[in-house]
């Protein structure tokens, strides 16, 4: 590189088709790199905001993370507007999202066995305008969220959609049944799932070792839960009449904090446990919450302002690794 060389902070995208790498750059970066890309390809996000665009092929997306990391100093993926996931079923290749922040709605018309991992969700819907899915031809089958945080949740109801919660915060959960003779299904596993509407159906979901916050419909199945103004009744499950009583803290904001974890109080996670023998809550289970992506990201990537004498364009890019 040139010393007199100057330098513009980017976004990138790497596309990986077959081991063979082709790099994106700028706000349009995540459009271009799905544009060529194909199903079973990988996109990588560095650090910085992208241009939202539908998702129609069957990738593994992978951004930097969702949330600002403290200790690293490390930066989200942020996709900024709207977007819709459109993708049919495949047999060999699924959808995989990690570390990404969405900052608006994220709309799936069709998707299936995909996995959401370490990913913030403001509006995750099954139509398009936050409210009860009208379109019987969208369908959610078996997606999962792991370590994610969906601000709202809007399951649908025309079809029989099923999703699966893993150490993840589910809030203002839609899941409404029933019509049609649908039934979609939610199963929650040390998870926080905060149910706003009495509408709610959850007749044949199940919930495990989970903080239950709201939900007054109807449930399958609750074992081993934290229970705050539910109405499902078992002796297996603690029933709350205030949240300070097991939350180290809780500000009940009207829209997700990431200083809002849900930590239980020492005695009550140490005395009221699931029944795989671990705390209740997301801070238990198999995958304790953990919003840090495990793979290498990008952390910041800078392209010079024109190329040298010789064609040449000079980019200094940093890279970190979870340890």
């Amino acid at each position: 590189m040139i010393a007199a060389t100057s330098f513009a902070q980017q976004q990138m995208a790497t596309l990986n088709h077959n081991d063979t790498i082709t790099v994106f750059y700028g706000n349009y970066a995540l459009r271009d790199a799905h544009n060529a890309a194909v199903n079973g390809d990988i996109i990588t996000l560095s650090s910085g905001s992208f241009n939202a665009c539908n998702i129609t092929k069957a990738i593994t997306l992978h951004g930097a993370g969702c949330d600002f990391d403290t200790i690293t100093g490390m930066t989200s993926t942020i996709i900024i507007g709207n977007y819709k996931i459109d993708i049919e079923n495949d047999s060999t290749y699924n959808l995989t999202m990690e570390g990404i922040y969405n900052n608006e709605q994220v709309t799936c018309l069709e998707c299936y066995n995909s996995n959401f991992i370490r990913c913030y969700f403001y509006v995750f819907s099954l139509n398009n305008s936050s409210t009860y899915v009208t379109d019987y031809d969208t369908k959610a089958e078996n997606l999962s969220f792991i370590n994610c945080i969906v601000d709202r949740f809007y399951g649908g109801s025309y079809n029989e959609n099923t999703y699966t919660s893993i150490n993840s915060i589910l809030r203002d959960v839609s899941l409404r049944t029933g019509i049609s003779d649908k039934y979609s299904v939610l199963n929650a596993y040390n998870s926080v799932i905060q149910a706003t509407t009495n509408s709610s159906d959850f007749r044949y979901s199940t919930f495990h070792n989970s903080i239950c916050l709201g939900i007054r419909g109807l449930v399958n199945y609750m074992i081993k839960c934290i229970c705050y103004n539910v109405s499902y009744d078992s002796s297996t499950n603690m029933y709350i009449s205030k949240l300070s009583d097991v939350f180290e803290t809780y500000h009940e904001l009207s829209n997700f904090s990431f200083d809002e974890r849900y930590i239980l109080k020492e005695e009550i996670a140490t005395s009221f446990l699931g029944s795989d023998g671990t705390e209740v809550g997301i801070h238990g289970g198999m995958f304790p919450f953990d919003i840090r992506p495990s793979y290498m990201v990008v952390k910041k990537c800078n392209v010079a302002n024109k190329s040298t004498i010789d064609g040449k364009l000079s980019v200094d890019i940093e890279v970190m690794v979870e340890e």
